[in-house]
């Protein structure tokens, strides 16, 4: 699997679509290399909400909800797409 690390928007740029299309590029190049699944990790915590729509929208799903590094109150998301 592939695995998407930190990426962002700049404020001034954001609610343009380039996120999801950031997403969906990234997506076709792991099917290019023949990878056949992409992962990507965010957190609960409310900022990164947007995020984890862009990811849905994207075709990734759910898979685990797991406890971030210690002190931290947002439990960590991860997603997983399948490609084809």
């Amino acid at each position: 699997a592939g695995i998407i690390g930190h990426h962002c928007i700049r404020p001034p740029y954001r609610r343009r679509g380039y996120g999801k299309r950031q997403i969906e590029e990234i997506l076709r190049r792991f099917r290019f290399l023949g990878i056949r699944a992409a992962l990507v990790t965010t957190t609960e915590h409310p900022f990164f909400t947007p995020a984890q729509w862009t990811y849905i929208s994207c075709g990734f799903v759910e898979v685990s909800r797991f406890a971030g590094e210690s002190g931290i109150p947002y439990r960590v998301i991860e997603y997983r797409c399948e490609l084809h």
